[in-house]
């Protein structure tokens, strides 16, 4: 007699196998995948019967749990045996084998012992009857023989190097899940991001003319010859060869550099990446941080033309900035002058200064001096950069309630 599943009588696997584990039952079952889940699935049915034989034949790889392999022989008392290494990847049956008294009944079809694979996947089956001692199952017997004929005792496996060796992949495999999982959330969080190549050319050409414009200003330097920034052009190039242009414009806008202090003695902050940067109307406006836009503001004020407004008839789209942005310190007060020391605030400004303590050179009022310099970038807040200029620099040159004009030319702060 033959029955075929899902059918009427039987839903699923689990409910074909509700009616064949009874007591005094031998099962044999030959699976690609035990589960944990399909475990607990069988460990439920054949708890509850008495004198129960299992014998369980499975893949050693792939989504098989050692655990349940071990479970199975531990707390159930079955005869495991593995498919392990070179042969495992071809081994694939699904045959179940129920002999109970002179009745051996088969299950064969194309669900494994896994929760989903007896009960919520839409598998197959055939639940075929027959005597026991008859030729139908021989012939099942001998399949059996077949199919497992390469499986070896779970007990001979367990602690070998190949064991171990599965289990370190399991590891890798259960670690590369979590990782793929964890960029699945980050990509679902993720809104689709416009194309800003064509933008990123434009700021190309506009660093290119900026370049351009500086060579033919023929500004002189300390040495009185021409300036030409030629870092400069070679960071341009690297941009037209695929390079970032927007992290070239920050690393110029974080870092104090020569080529500065000539466009700054000069007064020529249309001649500025950060004036590039404050343009609202370019179309690459948006790419550059918060931060470098603070930086690029403060860098700015200190050019006497941008701040007074001259300068914005060469650059008419730059933002205004007002005077007061030069104005960085805090108002000296009578303890900073017994202590010798300049506080400098929160802010934009700040940044323009080391993000770590150490020693920087200040010209204090005209005065050369190395002073201590210490940002105060609390675990807990944010506090005040004080520069320690020393008592009796702070008594000669500074003076109560006044405030002091900052400027970083090179690696100088100017204090005035």
């Amino acid at each position: 007699m033959t029955e075929i599943i899902p059918s009427d009588i039987n839903s699923d696997a689990l409910a074909a196998l509700e009616r064949l584990v009874v007591e005094e039952t031998t099962i044999r079952v030959a699976v690609a995948f035990v589960t944990d889940a399909g475990l607990n699935t069988l460990s439920r049915l054949v708890g509850r019967q008495p004198g129960i034989t299992l014998e369980v034949v499975a893949r050693a790889a792939d989504v098989t749990s050692p655990a349940a392999l071990l479970a199975l022989r531990d707390y159930l008392g079955a005869t495991v045996s593995v498919v392990i290494g070179r042969h495992a990847a071809a081994f694939h049956p699904k045959l179940w084998m129920f002999e109970t008294g002179d009745v051996l009944t088969v299950l064969s079809g194309s669900g494994n012992l896994t929760s989903a694979g007896l009960r919520g996947n839409d598998e197959q089956f055939e639940l075929a009857t027959m005597a026991a001692d008859g030729p139908a199952a021989a012939a099942q017997a001998e399949r059996f023989e077949r199919l497992t004929a390469r499986a070896i005792p779970l007990d001979a496996v367990e602690g070998t190097a190949i064991w171990r060796e599965w289990l370190d992949v399991i590891r890798q495999q259960s670690q590369s899940r979590r990782e793929l999982e964890r960029l699945g959330r980050n990509l679902a969080l993720r809104d689709p991001q416009p194309d800003r190549t064509s933008d990123k050319a434009v700021l190309i050409e506009d660093l290119d003319e900026l370049y351009r414009r500086t060579v033919e200003a023929r500004l002189p330097t300390a040495s009185g010859r021409a300036y030409v920034p030629s870092r400069f052009k070679q960071a341009i190039d690297r941009a037209r060869r695929g390079a970032d242009p927007v992290q070239l414009v920050t690393r110029v806008c974080r870092h104090s550099s020569t080529g500065f202090d000539v466009l700054f003695v000069n007064d020529r902050p249309d001649l500025t990446v950060e004036q590039l940067v404050l343009d609202e109307s370019r179309l690459y406006h948006d790419l550059f941080g918060q931060q470098t836009r603070e930086l690029s503001a403060a860098r700015m004020a200190q050019f006497p033309s941008w701040t007074d407004g001259t300068a914005r008839s060469a650059t008419p789209t730059g933002p205004a900035v007002t005077s007061s942005t030069g104005r960085v310190t805090t108002n000296v007060t009578a303890k900073d002058i017994e202590a010798g020391q300049v506080r400098i605030p929160i802010g934009a400004v700040k940044r323009l200064l080391p993000s770590d303590r150490g020693e920087v050179e200040v010209v204090l009022r005209g005065r050369h001096m190395t002073c201590r310099w210490d940002p105060r970038f609390g675990e807990d807040r944010e506090r005040l950069g004080l520069i320690r200029v020393g008592r009796a620099a702070a008594a000669e040159l500074l003076t109560v309630d006044e405030v002091l004009h900052i400027r970083v030319m090179g690696s100088a702060v100017h204090l005035d």
